[in-house]
């Protein structure tokens, strides 16, 4: 395939391909085909997936959240995923900041990011630039703390954070400073965890953080009702029971954050006693349609995504459709030097 020229979106420099849509609907797939296409085309120094997926962070929460297998892992490189312990906190305004960061880092590489996942508010807050905190963005907070960090160490700032949230502090053991001072920022910034308030830079300036091109994958209700129903079946028989017990064997409350997550609740009520094996694929199946249907009316209403049906298609065909689509849509960008991912 020939080598192909991509110019800029006037705001924006560093490009980015998003991949959204319903659980079940095949974002992995879609992500890891363009992975390849993106590799073989040669303009970019190749692509690399990142997890938008509020559960796949969690170390030993595999088979509930789909991540990819080890053979898939060996034919792309994904980040966001196993990062954190599942007695850890992580909330939007951690995704955001991290994905941040690796995009920033693969825009220096001149790597495409692909970002592929389906937890609505985690995608919008990093392709909308979300600020966080009573006010957003705390530039003199952020300003005090780095001159704190100059001046007594990184170490100094680090222990004030291990203080207010242990579990972050040793996540961000390596981390430079910046990312120290943020991740105070949020601390400080938040209540019980929750954002006191969110901004939308989008919402006010209608450009999205990135040259994004954001691709939704459609599916007719009752095809995508069906593929949800082989995937749980799948998930099942591949083991998610005994992921489960092994999860609360190691300590893990069905109270923490990472077994609220679909199937793993249904999972550990049945090990309760609460559910019956027959019952059990029919819950997660039930609960599974009701968060498609949220996700679906969370996308629709983000006028910025482009919508491909995937019905009668392969994945091989609806990659190709998607990658021709977003090569057309960078050429069609306003005459600019080239710039890559950065």
């Amino acid at each position: 395939m020939p080598k192909r020229e991509y110019g800029g979106r006037m705001g924006q420099t560093q490009k980015l391909i998003a991949v959204v849509g319903a659980t079940a609907s095949g974002k992995s797939a879609l992500a890891a085909r363009l992975a390849k296409l993106i590799a073989a085309d040669g303009f970019f120094g190749g692509a690399q997936i990142i997890s938008g997926d509020a559960f796949a962070v969690y170390r030993g929460f595999d088979i509930g959240t789909a991540k990819p297998t080890v053979a898939e892992q060996r034919e792309a490189t994904y980040r966001m995923i196993d990062i954190v312990d599942p007695a850890e906190r992580f909330d939007v305004m951690a995704f955001k900041d991290e994905a941040q960061t690796i995009i920033a880092d693969l825009a220096e590489k001149n790597v495409m990011p692909i970002l592929a996942g389906g937890t609505g508010l985690y995608i919008k807050a990093l392709l909308e630039g979300y600020r966080f905190g009573a006010e957003g963005r705390d530039d003199e907070f952020r300003r005090i703390k780095t001159a704190e960090g100059e001046k007594f160490g990184r170490d100094f700032l680090l222990n004030e954070l291990r203080a207010k949230d242990r579990n972050v502090a040793e996540r961000l053991q390596n981390a430079d400073l910046r990312r120290i001072v943020r991740a105070l920022e949020r601390t400080y910034a938040t209540k019980s965890g929750v954002p006191a308030k969110a901004t939308s830079e989008y919402a006010v300036t209608g450009i999205l953080q990135y040259d994004a091109f954001v691709v939704g994958i459609d599916w007719p209700r009752e095809a995508l009702y069906a593929r949800i129903d082989e995937r749980v079946k799948k998930m099942l028989a591949a083991g998610l029971v005994e992921e489960v017990r092994r999860l609360l064997a190691q300590g893990i409350s069905r109270e923490q954050q990472a077994m609220k997550a679909i199937g793993y609740k249904e999972c550990a009520a049945f090990l309760a006693g609460e559910l019956t094996e027959a019952e059990l694929a029919d819950e997660i199946a039930k609960a599974t349609r009701h968060f498609a249907k949220r996700q679906l009316t969370w996308f629709r209403k983000m006028p910025y995504i482009k919508w491909f049906s995937a019905a009668g298609k392969t994945d091989a065909q609806l990659a190709a459709q998607v990658y021709e689509a977003a090569a057309g849509f960078w050429a069609k960008a306003p005459n600019r030097p080239n710039v890559g991912c950065a």
